[in-house]
């Protein structure tokens, strides 16, 4: 078991009081990391590293029923992903100026597929890498979420993701049963497209390609 403090890594024998998985060496750094801690304490899922390269996924800390709401997430932030690249820069400097430090530790640990090249494009990459429709497919403005940005695709997803209008949330549903320690998987995509269809598309928005 590992009982490394989750905020610096000194080795430690205290837990967190909730779920008791979480590690910290001391009472100021498990509360410097409950912003983050929050998002995965006691919930059906844990966010691990994948065995396959893909870096960190979204896991399954229980059998999931076929139609369980898994979870609800509050956007980082919102976006038009409409906007020219340089106007984006702007805009999303302004969102994450106004998030709180704990945000802005979620958010620069997204993923960054380094679309843009250059430092001044980090945070429009994490968008770009990052970001769901908030709506109907083709919909042009996005949301980056602390917890749903974390789940990975599959062309053979086990949950569905929609947006929420009138909660401004993004829920999860398991669209099958997912067993304990199962990766949570959604699609990006839309399934019905063509093989060659997803593929571009998954290439272009996302940095990698979908079969």
């Amino acid at each position: 078991e590992e009982t490394k403090c989750n905020v610096c890594g000194v080795s430690s024998s205290q837990k967190c009081g909730v779920c008791s998985k979480t590690f910290y060496c001391t009472r100021d750094h498990q509360i410097q990391d409950w912003p983050n801690h929050k998002l995965w304490c006691k919930k059906p899922y844990r966010l691990s590293d994948t065995t396959d390269g893909r870096g960190k996924g979204l896991f399954a800390t229980k059998d999931i029923k076929l139609g369980e709401c898994i979870l609800t997430d509050a956007a980082l932030l919102t976006m038009d992903q409409r906007l020219p690249a340089d106007t984006l820069v702007q805009r999303v400097a302004q969102e994450v100026a106004k998030m709180n430090e704990g945000q802005k530790k979620i958010f620069y640990e997204l993923h960054n597929n380094h679309k843009y090249p250059g430092d001044k494009y980090e945070a429009l990459n994490i968008i770009q890498t990052n970001g769901l429709p908030l709506g109907a497919e083709g919909s042009s403005r996005g949301g980056v979420f602390p917890v749903v940005s974390r789940i990975n695709h599959s062309c053979k997803p086990n949950v569905h993701h929609s947006w929420n209008e009138n909660k401004q949330v993004e829920t999860v549903y398991a669209i099958c049963d997912i067993k304990e320690n199962e990766e949570i998987l959604t699609t990006y995509v839309d399934p019905k497209k063509t093989k060659s269809e997803r593929k571009e598309e998954s290439e272009e928005s996302f940095g990698f390609s979908c079969g």
